[in-house]
């Protein structure tokens, strides 16, 4: 067993090493329904964008200042906005506006971006990218700097080369009776981390609900089912 203490706020999964946790695959327990199982998730991407504007005093600003914080709203309203978290669902990827913070003089913009498809991820990215420049040459004044990355991949790609770790879930819920389906993920997991470094790990079910909200919760007889069934894929 491996715990990762970590999994919400840092990044103990990049040190996962298959060679000392010597199994062929693992399942990690963190999903909601343990009537849902899971194998596909997101392609990540973040950006941390900073913008200096132009300062002055505002009775003399005509044709002087540029405003960061308004190039910053300007920035957000030029992305497409249907393809935002609230408006979305299922194999649909978004932009996610997660921080803003400005004054006249500076503004400091984080998103993150998601989708199933690597080509559409690209896509995102680089209408973020075009979007910058557009504004680049729109207020040649400022400076906008962005820090664009990766973070993580959908795992699909390494279960299409060996499904013996979604065969046993298959088998466990038939030898259970139990109905489920296998759902994307509208995020990410340490187990795609530990698919790509050697180990194919699909998600389970815990139980539990509203992840990450206030009213989240988790239903104990859900959770107690998940475990008879987790004990079902060990013999399967």
């Amino acid at each position: 067993m491996l715990f990762t203490c970590d999994e919400e706020i840092g990044r103990g999964a990049e040190h996962f090493d298959a060679k000392i946790f010597k199994a062929a695959y693992a399942y990690t327990i963190d999903g909601d329904s343990p009537y849902k199982a899971n194998y596909e998730n997101f392609n990540a991407a973040h950006a941390h964008i900073k913008i200096k504007g132009v300062s002055i005093h505002p009775g003399e600003a005509k044709d002087k200042m540029i405003n960061a914080s308004k190039v910053a709203i300007e920035l957000v309203d030029s992305l497409n906005q249907n393809e935002v978290p609230e408006k979305t669902e299922k194999y649909e990827g978004f932009h996610h506006l997660t921080s803003i913070n400005g004054t006249v003089d500076s503004a400091e913009l984080d998103f993150i971006i998601r989708d199933h498809d690597k080509k559409l991820l690209s896509k995102k990215v680089d209408d973020l990218k075009n979007i910058i420049e557009l504004l680049k040459k729109k207020y040649p004044r400022a400076v906008i700097e962005a820090e664009i990355g990766d973070d993580y991949k959908n795992m699909k790609e390494v279960f299409l080369k060996d499904r013996k770790p979604l065969e046993k879930i298959e088998k466990a819920y038939q030898n259970l009776y139990i109905p489920f389906e296998f759902e994307p993920i509208r995020g990410g997991t340490d187990g795609a981390t530990f698919s790509f470094l050697g180990c194919p790990t699909p998600n389970l079910g815990t139980g539990s609900y509203n992840h990450h909200g206030r009213y989240e919760f988790l239903v104990k007889e859900e959770h107690d089912l998940m475990i008879e069934i987790v004990k079902e894929i060990l013999k399967a």
